[in-house]
C-alpha cells in the first residue's frame, strides 16, 4: 500500500520536471520580436515584452546587438529577466535590414463595407471649413523626421518652456514606418558628416589665430642699455651660450666653466627679448659673464608662449679634460701620471668617442685629446621666501655636449 502511493508519488514528479523544463525549452526562444520602432526622448528603440525564460543574450541575438547594449540603455538589466517587463532595444542599420527581410510588409486590404440600411438624414450645423495649405507650406516627410531629433544647441526660451506642457517621452507611441527609418538613416549619416565638417573648420580657425601679445606689465623696469630697433637676425639663446663657452675655453687655462644668470624678461609678438630687469645679485650665485647688450632681440629655443613677465635662468656647466692616449685597435690606453698607466672601460664615454673619432680620421698610437663635457639648460622660475628665482619651475631647453676640441697625434 505505502510503496505504491511512493512510486505514484515518484511518478508524478518526474512528469511535473519534464513538463517545467519543456515548458521552458519552448519559453526561452524568442518569438515575439517587434519589428516596430518608437522615439523616446529623441531616439529610435525597439520595444520587446519579455517572456517567461528568456535571457538578456537570446533578446540581442533577435534584435542584432549586444547585451551590453541593452543593459546600458535599460539601467543596467541583467538576467534573469522578469516576465512581462518591457526592455527598449537600440536600433541599427544592421537591425533594420535584418527586421525588413524577417518582416515584410503586409499587403494592405481593402476594408469590408457593410451594407445597411440609410439612416435618417439629420440637418447638420454648417462648419466653415479651414483653406487648404499650399503645398509649398506643408513640410516635406524629411523635415518632419528631423523635427523629432532635437538640437542639443538650441535652448528653447522662458517664455517657450512655460507654453510647453510637459512631454512623457517614454510613453511615446509615435512609431516610423520602412520609408521614414531610411530617412532617418539619411539623416542620422547627415549630422555626422556636418559634426565632422564643423570640427574641421574649428582646427583650421585654430591654426589661422594669431599668437597671443603679452600684456605689458605696468611695473616693469627695463634696463636695456639702448633703445633700437630688433636686430635682423635672430640669434637664440643656446648659440649665446656656446658662443661664451667656446670663448672661454680659448682663452682660458681653467678646465671648470660655469654661467649661472637671472633675469626678468618680456618678449614681443615673435617672442624675441625686448626689455630685461637684471637680478644678476650674490643671492644665486650670478657669474655677470653677459652683457645685458647681448641678449636684445634674443630667442629662447623651444618657448613657444609667455607671459607679461617671465624669470628666466640661463645655465652653463662644463668641464674640460686633456688626455695623453696611446690608441690600439680595439682599447685607449690613458697616461695620467708619470709611470701610471690605465686603460678606459669600453663603455666609458670619453673612451668610445676617441675611438670613434680616431677611427674616422683614420689615427693610431700616441697623442693627446682634448674633451668638453656639459650642458645648456634655460629654464622659468618662481618665487620661494625672499629669492625670486627659489624655485626651478620649468626647463625650457636642456642640450648636454661632448665633443673632442682638439686631438694631435
Amino acid at each position: 500500500m505505502w510503496g505504491s502511493k511512493l512510486v505514484i508519488s515518484y511518478r508524478y514528479s518526474l512528469a511535473t520536471v519534464a513538463g517545467v523544463m519543456m515548458s521552458l525549452m519552448l519559453t526561452a526562444q524568442v518569438t515575439n520580436v517587434n519589428p516596430k520602432i518608437k522615439i523616446q526622448n529623441g531616439k529610435p528603440f525597439y520595444i520587446h515584452t519579455v517572456l517567461a525564460g528568456q535571457t538578456l543574450d537570446q533578446i540581442a541575438t533577435a534584435y542584432y546587438t549586444t547585451t551590453s547594449e541593452i543593459s546600458k540603455v535599460n539601467g543596467g538589466a541583467s538576467d534573469p529577466l522578469l516576465e512581462g517587463i518591457k526592455l527598449k532595444i537600440p536600433y541599427s542599420a544592421k537591425s533594420l535590414e535584418a527586421m525588413s527581410s524577417a518582416n515584410p510588409a503586409p499587403a494592405k486590404k481593402e476594408p469590408v463595407v457593410e451594407k445597411t440600411s440609410p439612416a435618417p438624414k439629420q440637418v447638420e450645423p454648417k462648419v466653415e471649413k479651414p483653406e487648404a495649405e499650399s503645398a509649398e507650406d506643408q513640410p516635406t516627410p524629411i523635415e518632419e523626421a528631423a523635427a523629432l531629433i532635437p538640437d542639443s544647441n538650441d535652448e528653447p526660451s522662458p517664455q517657450a518652456k512655460a507654453d510647453t506642457p510637459p512631454v512623457e517621452n517614454q510613453d511615446s507611441d509615435d512609431e516610423l514606418n520602412e520609408e521614414d527609418q531610411k530617412r532617418l538613416q539619411d539623416l542620422t549619416q547627415l549630422s555626422q558628416n556636418i559634426s565632422e565638417s564643423l570640427a574641421n573648420l574649428a582646427e583650421i580657425k585654430k591654426s589661422l589665430v594669431a599668437p597671443e601679445v603679452p600684456k605689458a606689465d605696468p611695473e616693469f623696469k627695463n634696463d636695456f642699455p639702448i633703445d633700437a630697433a630688433m636686430p635682423s637676425t635672430i640669434t637664440y639663446a643656446s648659440e649665446l651660450l656656446e658662443d661664451h663657452l667656446n670663448a672661454y675655453y680659448d682663452t682660458a687655462k681653467a678646465n671648470t666653466y660655469r654661467l649661472h644668470e637671472f633675469f626678468f624678461a618680456s618678449f614681443d609678438r615673435d617672442l624675441r627679448w625686448k626689455s630685461i630687469e637684471d637680478e644678476r645679485t650674490k643671492t644665486n650665485s650670478n657669474t655677470q659673464r653677459i652683457d645685458l647688450k647681448e641678449l636684445y632681440g634674443v630667442q629662447i629655443d623651444s618657448m613657444s608662449q609667455a607671459q607679461a613677465k617671465e624669470s628666466i635662468g640661463l645655465t652653463t656647466e662644463a668641464m674640460r679634460y686633456l688626455y695623453k692616449v696611446k690608441v690600439k685597435r680595439k682599447k685607449v690606453r690613458v697616461y695620467k701620471l708619470q709611470g701610471y698607466v690605465e686603460h678606459f672601460p669600453k663603455d666609458n664615454a670619453h673612451a668610445q668617442i676617441i675611438m670613434k673619432t680616431a677611427k674616422e680620421k683614420g689615427l693610431k698610437g700616441k697623442g693627446e685629446v682634448e674633451i668638453i663635457d656639459g650642458c645648456h639648460e634655460i629654464a622659468r622660475y618662481s618665487p620661494f621666501e625672499y629669492n625670486p628665482f627659489g624655485n626651478k619651475e620649468k626647463i625650457i631647453m636642456h642640450e648636454s655636449f661632448l665633443r673632442i676640441e682638439k686631438m694631435d697625434f
